[in-house]
């Protein structure tokens, strides 16, 4: 079991820091602390059972007895309360993990739609384009499909800029 301490501002001493203990630490401690216990109740008992009036005595022992049955149980108890914040944590961390997840597949959703849009868009886009740029083309033998510049001067037997060193052809 490994404790830190820490340093007390003005006194000079060093004090135990409250660490909640992990299944080993406490285990270590169980083996430490419960013949202790076992001493202080077993002590306890005897005192009782005599048939002396040892009423000061009995109490001083039950104190002694409960006292270490404390100190016994408070590293559990502050286990405990660490590991059902570490429960509601995990559970509270697993909610936003699912939330996020499912923003996540929606984002992807609305990517995949908008690119589908844009594609549309632009088939659209480069169509009218497409229509624009052949209706400012001069009048000139054309196909159903579309012609570019360098087949249009071709066509026309017109020099393209192009084409400079090549000669027209028949």
């Amino acid at each position: 079991m490994s404790v830190k301490g820490r340093k007390v501002s003005g006194r000079g001493e060093t004090v135990a820091a409250n660490y909640a203990f992990g299944p080993l630490e406490n285990d270590i401690m169980i083996k430490h602390r419960l013949p202790k216990l076992q001493k202080k109740f077993a002590s306890f008992v005897v005192e009782v059972e005599k048939d002396e009036d040892n009423y000061g005595e009995c109490e001083k022992l039950s104190k002694a007895f409960l006292q270490e049955l404390s100190t016994f149980e408070i590293p559990f108890l502050k286990s405990k309360a660490v590991v059902s914040a570490n429960v509601r944590e995990k559970d509270n961390f697993n909610e936003l993990k699912d939330k996020i997840n499912g923003q996540i597949l929606q984002a992807q959703a609305d990517i995949k739609e908008l690119k589908k849009q844009l594609r549309g868009s632009i088939k659209r886009s480069v169509g009218s384009s497409k229509k624009f740029l052949l209706s400012t083309l001069p009048e000139g033998p054309r196909n159903d499909r579309s012609t570019s510049t360098v087949e249009w001067n071709l066509q026309t037997e017109k020099p393209s800029s192009h084409s400079k060193g090549e000669r027209k052809t028949q």
